[in-house]
């Protein structure tokens, strides 16, 4: 088998915004609510490695490249919860909160080898 690159260091950098947006309600001692938020990304990275060598058989004893190319996105990430609580006393409140996450990342690597000259 033809060497490939063996590791690629993907490193992604970028920005993050969003918004959160939530209701609560507090009847006697009791409060419950929902929040959500959602974020807008721009983090991503790319990075590439190739390996030069001879690889018999299937170069023939010819020089063979292999290269390996990785492209990595994160899009969006946000989050959906409720909230149930007590309040026993003011300005204090226990609370459980549970809920949902979600995003869109994407990650492709490529690998492509190239006999150097005729096989």
């Amino acid at each position: 088998m033809p060497a490939v690159p063996k590791s690629l260091n993907t490193r992604a950098d970028g920005g993050i915004g969003g918004f959160d947006l939530g209701y609560n309600v507090q009847l006697n001692n009791f409060v419950w609510g929902v929040e959500t938020d959602i974020s807008r990304s721009n983090i991503a990275g790319s990075a590439s490695s190739t390996v030069n060598t001879f690889a018999p058989p299937l170069s023939n004893g010819l020089p063979y490249s292999a290269t390996a190319e990785n492209q990595t996105k994160i899009d969006y990430l946000g989050t959906i919860r409720a909230r149930v609580g007590f309040a026993p006393i003011a300005n204090v409140l226990f609370y459980a909160t549970g809920g949902l996450a979600y995003g869109h990342a994407m990650s492709k690597t490529t690998v492509s080898d190239i006999p150097q000259g005729r096989c």
